[in-house]
């Protein structure tokens, strides 16, 4: 949709923004490293031995970047939705 669809569509609608930057940033930091260790925690420790601890720092910065992009991303968009507008 072009950008003045949506804002025209926004402002029919109700929403309003509730999360800022840093709640976006956490939240993307817990689903992305919680899902790492909980889920690949038994894969990495077969394949990695010792070298695990490094590939969850590795994987934890990334992780880290990933969710400044999407804060940055989601405060860019001017309606509620964000990344998924």
């Amino acid at each position: 949709k072009p950008l003045d669809a949506i804002l025209a569509t926004a402002e029919k609608k109700s929403l309003h923004r509730s999360l800022g930057a840093f709640q976006l940033t956490m939240l993307g930091i817990g689903a992305v490293i919680g899902t790492g260790i909980f889920v690949l925690t038994a894969e990495a420790a077969q394949r990695a031995g010792p070298g695990m601890m490094v590939s969850f720092i590795i994987a934890g910065v990334v992780c880290a970047f990933a969710a400044l992009c999407y804060a940055e991303m989601a405060s860019m968009v001017p309606v509620s939705g964000s990344a998924y507008t």
